[in-house]
């Protein structure tokens, strides 16, 4: 993520229960667009932020922006080249993964939370033609 943006993430964290998972939120120099694009130096900016939050103790690491799906496979293909067994969590991968398994499992939302709507009459102010 983009420096300037922690704490929104951090905010983020709190609202689902997190902090006492989180080490750190590192940020990269580089927007989405740049990110999207890719090439060697996003990669390695990305990988740099990986290795500083594992030397503050993470243990895995996720990343914090959709656009870096692209990047994915070349950044843990680079960090266990180097030696570095992180897990890294891509969230649209983890995303996906996640509805799947729900899906498959015949999940769904919960009724109780999220109760079917009561009928309503809709009116309109006007008439398609027809």
């Amino acid at each position: 993520i983009l420096p300037g943006t922690e704490i929104q993430v951090l905010n983020l964290v709190r609202k689902y229960g997190l902090t006492d998972h989180l080490v750190s939120i590192e940020t990269i120099d580089y927007g989405v667009t740049e990110v999207v694009r890719g090439g060697s130096e996003v990669i390695n900016a990305v990988k740099d932020a990986v290795l500083r939050a594992v030397s503050k103790g993470a243990k895995a690491v996720v990343l914090g922006c959709t656009g870096m799906s692209k990047l994915y496979l070349e950044l843990t293909k680079v960090l266990r080249s180097e030696g570095h067994e992180v897990l890294v969590i891509e969230p649209f991968r983890a995303a996906l993964a996640q509805a799947i398994s729900c899906a498959l499992m015949g999940f769904s939302h919960s009724k109780l939370a999220y109760p079917k709507p009561r009928d309503k009459v809709r009116v309109v102010d006007f008439r398609l033609p027809l």
